[in-house]
């Protein structure tokens, strides 16, 4: 059917139509056998070629069809199918251009349901009507879109939108549309049409500028050309249930309470949206299917006969697994074909790089560990209790469950991940734990992985680190990611760019993540993020998500053992007790009602204060000051009756005992803590106090502990601002900020009163994350190098006296 300028050829459309209608019932007989289709493709034989003629027969029967919908020329079409679909379509060898993208969609399931769409949706824009497709993360909206533009032989221009995305970037993006039209205006030729795809455009504030150029098609109220064709695409509007963490914390984020984060449509939009639906579970498993079929041309021939055989159960276990994580999972739409992708792209990777050598056991190929392993790293650490339900649906054991292994294989592969778990579940520590063996124990690492028959050439690796925070620009990280692809030149080099607590900055007023959505698709480099709980779906479906879970007793045991592995006496008792603290069915751990306010850091923490005392086992105050926070009494009376259970103690002894440090004294202690050389920990000779957190509903708190000689007047306070002026600049936070660093590099101790502003750019140094220098003086790495003497961090807003 060919289009003219302005309007349509009805009799050639209907006629089209009617075509395809009689094709579509033809289909129908088809479809009703799928399942069996689906089958036969999983048991190809060995002798049998990737691609049969019956395939190739069909596979041109429908994109003919759309050719003849769409009204491509004659001459077009030899080189459009090889752009498409490949070689299989045969073109003359000179007739094939050097910048000619050969089987761009050579892996694109041309399903019936695809063709309608398509066709829907060319009418709709020869039409001039608005097209609005509305549809989860990774259901094939942009995929399609292109593959109907190289169809229709149409220039695509797909623009990724995101929060800084807005009015002045919507008419530099027209202007460029015109100049081509001008250029081919001058050059005596007819003018082109163009299509632009802005995708996601609902997670842009300045909705009301798409509504004017998608709607009314007009810029500045300016008509756009004829020629110029708009497509959007936007995310659906679903809430989500939002962990105890965000709803308290982002209790002003309107945007908190979506799987998007998407701002509305105008009413106007809205009359125009398309719901695109989403893969049925049969075409999804065609995908799944051609998806492994792509995989094996990047294996080693070494493994394709046994890849042959094993493409049944590799279908059969990703389908299951996926399966199985739309139905476990808080947010289905969190799962799509991208998990696909990245499962295979680490299976191929494991298999090409010939890790093992090969003569396996018989019953545990390798091929059969590979699949493990890549099945694990992106479904089965995703869930938390379901984990062993997903191992048994697998008839497997899945992989391990270290953290270590799956940071390693992540970075090695440039897949991307994001660590989920609540503070002080070791995912910071498991990312420096990598990064030193990997930066400066390269050589020994290696010899490791020789030692256990893995024979990987291991690349030394570069860290960009970005702190994030409610105030993160879009530019900042931008401009961090630019940083790492220049690192990532130098080929001895594995540059990983790490975002820690990324949660904070999705709740952003500036939108700063959206803009990682392009560059997470197909990544050059490796990309770690940090968050204590899941972000939305449009991001948790780029990367790979591991979930991990709080501890359990038997896990709280085991750390507290091997802790003090070399020490005669056991603490596994603490434990008990910690464990009774953070599970405790009424609400008496829960200050101020804030639920997980106790984590395992206050647990690691008791344990080496105990192990420092000379009498830890008669010693309370420990547990005095590292589960301080609520009223004095209260603690006292719940924490004794804990002692009781777990530990046997009289009550009335161990209320005596703990009576006798006032919230004084534990302050007190904290601050006079001085290292020790005699460390239980054997080389761990770290002071053993925290950065004291004061809690108080006092206002001159601050004076009270000057009174009583905990604070001394040559101490640096500094005190949040309540000039207009100050609020709604940032200037006076870097002011703070750099009164801080000018305080540990001379050792002063400084007080921050009222200052929430500025924490979460502390979090490196609250952290306590101190390194040597070549002088061997200490310093905390962050965005600067400061040096570090004597450094103590007091709180003094939230005073609590008995």
């Amino acid at each position: 059917m060919l289009i003219n300028d302005t309007k349509l050829q009805s009799r050639e459309c209907l006629q089209a139509l009617h075509d395809l209608h009689f094709t579509i019932l033809s289909w129908d007989k088809e479809m009703k056998d799928r399942n069996a289709l689906i089958e036969t493709q999983w048991k190809v034989t060995k002798d049998k070629k990737p691609k049969n003629n019956a395939e190739i027969e069909e596979k041109e029967k429908r994109t003919e069809l759309l050719f003849r919908v769409v009204g491509t020329k004659e001459t077009l079409k030899p080189k459009i199918k090889v752009e498409l679909w490949g070689m299989e379509f045969k073109m003359e060898e000179q007739e094939i251009s050097k910048d000619m993208k050969v089987g761009e969609f050579r892996h694109y399931v041309l399903t019936y349901d695809n063709i309608l769409k398509m066709i829907a949706i060319y009418l709709r824009i020869q039409s001039d009507t608005p097209v609005i497709l509305m549809g989860e993360t990774g259901c094939g909206k942009t995929s399609l879109i292109k593959c109907l533009a190289k169809v229709a032989s149409v220039p695509l221009q797909a623009i990724d939108v995101h929060s800084g995305f807005g009015r002045q970037e919507l008419r530099n993006m027209i202007q460029k549309c015109l100049q081509k039209c001008k250029e081919a205006e001058q050059r005596g030729e007819s003018k082109i049409e163009q299509w632009i795809f802005l995708d996601e455009i609902n997670t842009s504030p300045d909705i009301g500028w798409f509504n004017e150029l998608v709607c009314n098609r007009t810029v500045d109220g300016v008509q756009i050309a004829r020629e110029i064709k708009i497509i959007a695409a936007c995310n659906p509007y679903r809430k989500r249930k939002l962990s105890v963490e965000e709803d308290e914390f982002f209790a002003n984020d309107e945007l908190r309470n979506y799987v998007y984060r998407v701002h509305p449509l105008c009413e106007t939009m809205k009359e125009y949206v398309w719901p695109f639906g989403r893969l049925s579970e049969l075409d999804e498993q065609q995908y799944i299917v051609e998806m492994i079929n792509q995989a094996k041309g990047e294996i080693q021939k070494t493994f394709h006969d046994q890849f042959e055989e094993w493409k049944p159960k590799i279908a059969a276990k990703i389908t299951c697994a996926q399966k199985f994580l739309r139905e476990r999972l808080q947010d289905r739409a969190i799962v799509s074909l991208r998990d696909v992708s990245r499962c295979l792209k680490i299976f191929s990777w494991l298999l090409s790089k010939y890790l093992l050598e090969l003569n396996v056991q018989k019953d545990n190929p390798w091929l059969y560990r590979s699949l493990n392993i890549a099945i694990g790293l992106c479904y089965f650490f995703r869930l938390g209790k379901e984990r062993e339900e997903l191992s048994k649906r697998l008839q497997d054991k899945g992989a391990s469950k270290k953290n270590l292994f799956i940071l390693f294989m992540c970075i090695t592969t440039a897949t991307p991940i994001v660590m989920v778990g609540k503070p002080g579940t070791s995912k910071t520590l498991s990312f420096q734990i990598i990064r030193d063996n990997l930066s400066h124990g390269k050589t020994e690492f290696e010899k490791k992985l020789k030692e256990n028959h893995i024979f990987l050439p291991v690349k030394s690796i570069h860290t960009i680190s970005f702190q994030c925070t409610r105030d993160s620009k879009p530019q900042a990280i931008e401009e961090r990611w630019d940083q790492a692809m220049r690192h990532s030149e130098n080929d001895q080099l594995k540059t990983i760019l790490l975002l820690d607590e990324i949660g904070l900055a999705e709740h952003s007023k500036h939108s700063p993540l959206k803009i990682l959505h392009p560059l997470l698709e197909d990544p050059k480099i490796s990309f770690v993020g940090i968050s204590n709980w899941p972000l939305d779906a449009a991001k948790m479906n780029r990367v790979i998500m591991h979930q991990i879970p709080a501890m359990t007793m038997k896990e709280l045991e085991l750390t507290a053992a091997k802790m003090v592995e070399h020490y005669k006496e056991k603490v596994i008792n603490i434990s008990k007790v910690y464990n009774q603290v953070v599970n405790h069915k009424s609400k008496l751990f829960e200050p101020m009602q804030k639920k997980n306010f106790f984590g395992a850091r206050d647990f690691f923490s008791l344990i080496r204060y105990q192990l420092q005392s000379p009498s830890y086992k008669n010693s309370l105050a420990g547990f005095m000051r590292n589960f301080g926070g609520i009223p004095r009494d209260d603690l006292i009376q719940n924490l004794s009756d804990i002692f009781k259970d777990c530990l046997g103690m009289d009550k009335g002894e161990s209320v005596n005992k703990m009576s006798t440090f006032t919230p004084m004294d534990c302050i007190q202690l904290n601050l006079s803590d001085t290292q020790t050389n005699s460390s239980k920990l054997f080389g761990d000779n770290y002071i053993v106090s925290r950065h004291c957190m004061v809690i108080s509903e006092l206002d001159h708190s601050w004076q009270v502990l000057l009174e009583n000689g905990i604070l001394r007047y040559d101490d640096v306070f500094l005190f949040k601002s309540s000039f207009a002026h100050d609020e709604c600049s940032s200037i006076s936070d870097y002011e703070h900020l750099n009164k801080v660093i000018s305080c540990m590099d001379t050792g002063k101790r400084v007080i921050l009163y009222n200052l929430e502003s500025i924490y979460e750019s502390l979090y490196d140094m609250l952290n306590q994350r101190y390194q040597k220098k070549p002088s061997g003086k200490n310093y905390l790495k962050k965005n600067l190098y400061l040096c570090i003497r004597v450094y103590v961090y007091v709180e003094c807003d939230l005073l609590k006296y008995s």
